[in-house]
């Protein structure tokens, strides 16, 4: 066994030191769609039982959507500058930690300014695509970089699609 190989492919990048390249960027792959999907895109099926629960009105639950909406538009023109300052890695973190700590406390609300707060953290995940862009660019040879930011991008908008 000692001159057998599992996977040739996987033994060439392990040499050439791109391993744990492709480890971290696959994490980063698997978790950005996670984090968007259960954390964001989940509201559309929400808003109906949230609606009821709350007793909103439509109007109360269309400027829940325009506050999330606005939330992610700012987060998204914020963050490229702080992913130039403190790298993408960095940015993501703290985009995360920012939106999900008071996501958590999304069960606790009893109004509409609750519902509208909780909202707008919920926005600032939507923004942590920008991190997501830069770090996967970051990862790859300026030859396939397309490609890969194909992927990742596709990969999260089709959360949203699906939901």
């Amino acid at each position: 066994m000692a001159g057998s190989s599992f996977s040739p492919i996987l033994d060439s990048l392990l040499r050439s030191g791109l391993g744990t390249h492709f480890r971290l960027w696959y994490v980063h792959f698997s978790l950005h769609p996670y984090y968007l999907t259960q954390l964001d895109l989940t509201w559309p099926q929400l808003s109906i039982t949230i609606k009821k629960d709350l007793h909103l009105s439509q109007t109360e639950v269309a400027n829940s959507n325009i506050i999330s909406l606005t939330a992610t538009l700012i987060v998204r023109a914020v963050a490229g500058p702080l992913c130039d300052k403190f790298g993408p890695r960095l940015t993501f973190v703290g985009l995360l930690l920012v939106g999900s700590i008071p996501s958590v406390l999304a069960g606790t609300i009893h109004n509409a300014a609750g519902l509208y707060t909780i909202r707008f953290f919920v926005g600032i995940l939507g923004g942590s695509f920008v991190p997501c862009q830069v770090w996967t660019t970051g990862f790859f040879d300026r030859n396939i970089v397309g490609t890969a930011n194909a992927l990742v991008g596709g990969w999260g908008n089709s959360g949203g699609g699906i939901t």
